[in-house]
């Protein structure tokens, strides 16, 4: 079990595949390369820094049938060197057809034997997003890390799987 005395909390680590962000980038470039090349590791790193877990020892292989998959050797050989996988996508109608103003769609998708989840996806809807106003890159950038706390299992969702290790 994780939680055997030679096992050590370590900073969480954080696997984003932007894979998806590809199919906004015709009509949004500017604003998916800012999500992708400062939003989305500032939002890594701030998870990084303030959450230790007890690391995933293998790599984490991705159910097609739960989570999205950019590729094959995900539901295979899976990711290593993670505890968490997070797939990024943007402007999914389903979901932002209806938004008005920037928006993060966020949760877990598959977990662990011990309901820690391992896989999230987040959809970001960039209609309204402008990446030279500061009101709207801070505005997006509190929707991720708010975000990112749903898919790391701050979720009413998953609070049912939070359990005592000692006692079980």
């Amino acid at each position: 079990a994780p939680w055997d005395q030679s096992s050590v909390y370590e900073p969480i680590r954080l696997h984003l595949d932007t894979e998806f962000l590809v199919l906004a980038e015709k009509d949004y470039g500017a604003e998916v390369a800012y999500l992708r090349n400062d939003l989305l590791p500032s939002v890594k790193r701030i998870w990084e820094s303030v959450l230790r877990v007890y690391p995933v020892r293998n790599n984490i292989i991705i159910s097609s049938s739960n989570c999205p998959v950019s590729g094959s050797f995900q539901n295979t050989t899976g990711i290593p060197q993670a505890d968490v996988v997070i797939f990024i996508a943007a402007n999914i109608r389903s979901i932002c057809g209806v938004a008005t103003e920037p928006f993060v769609a966020a949760t877990s998708c598959q977990y662990d034997m011990y309901d820690r989840p391992t896989v999230g996806r987040a959809t970001v809807c960039l209609e309204d997003f402008d990446a030279t106003s500061s009101n709207s890159v801070s505005s997006l950038y509190k929707l991720l890390v708010h975000g990112f706390a749903h898919i790391l299992g701050f979720s009413h969702r998953d609070y049912q799987y939070y359990f005592d290790p000692t006692t079980g």
